[in-house]
């Protein structure tokens, strides 16, 4: 919902607060931000897809 493609999302990206009970995402430095009238992202394999029906893990 924030049109942002994180692309390296992995357990050591991720910050987990066990007080509170959330999880942060850091390290965006390989992220890739759409516009808003993107629907289809084009990865490396110059493969589009698209972005409505990808799972978070396939982004």
């Amino acid at each position: 919902s924030q049109l942002i493609i994180h692309r390296d999302l992995a357990a050591r990206n991720c910050l987990i607060n066990d007080e509170e009970n959330f999880v942060k995402v850091g390290d965006f430095g390989m992220a890739k931000f759409l516009s808003s009238s993107s629907l289809i992202y084009k990865g490396k394999c110059d493969t589009p897809f698209p972005l409505r029906w990808s799972s978070p893990e396939v982004l």
